[in-house]
This record gives structure tokens, sequence and C-alpha cells, in this order.
């Protein structure tokens, strides 16, 4: 891939200048993006995900962690369909700071 990967970058780029710009007047940058030659099928990431639910559920179900943990970990982790998701306690919390810090504004 290393060795293609400049080879394909200019073909797209001379492929766009030469055939898709004259034609329909548009110009865009194209790069290249290998898959990774072993990457994990989407039956093999649910499975990953069940097992890491089973360990979370004793986890919690122990004492050792708090759901707020696990909460944390699956928003935090890219691969999770909860990445990025905020909790209500999260937004609650931003709306309380905003509405303290418009209070704490003067107007001019």
């Amino acid at each position: 891939s290393l060795i293609m990967t400049p080879l394909l970058e200019k073909h797209y780029q001379l492929l766009i200048r030469s055939e898709i710009k004259p034609k329909f007047n548009i110009e865009f940058n194209a790069y290249v993006k290998w898959n990774e030659l072993d990457s994990v099928t989407e039956k093999e990431r649910a499975e990953i995900n069940e097992i890491n639910s089973r360990t979370d559920m004793n986890y919690t179900n122990a004492g050792i962690l708090a759901q707020s943990n696990i909460s944390k970990k699956l928003t935090d982790d890219e691969n999770s369909p909860y990445f990025g998701m905020v909790e209500d306690d999260d937004i609650d919390d931003y709306l309380d700071n905003d509405i303290n810090n418009k209070e704490n504004v003067e107007e001019f």
C-alpha cells in the first residue's frame, strides 16, 4: 500500500482534472484509504461487544464498577455504537453552567 498510495492519488488527481472537471465543472480532492487486511467483521465486533457487556455486568453486580463507569467507557470508545453520546446529567450540568456564565456576563 505504501507504493500504491502515491500512484493511485496521482491517478485520481489526473482523472479529476481531465475527465470530471471539464464535464461537470467541479473539482475536489480524492485520497486513498486502505482497509486493514485483518479487520474485525461485524459479527466478530458483535461477539466482542457481547463478551464485554457480560464482563461489565459482572463487575457492576459485584460492586467493582459503577454504572457511570460503564457508561463513560461506552461513550468514549470510538468502536462503540454509543460513542460520543452525552448523558442527561452532562446536559443538565452544561445548561446550568451556561446559565450561570450568562448571569455573570455584563452587557455593554
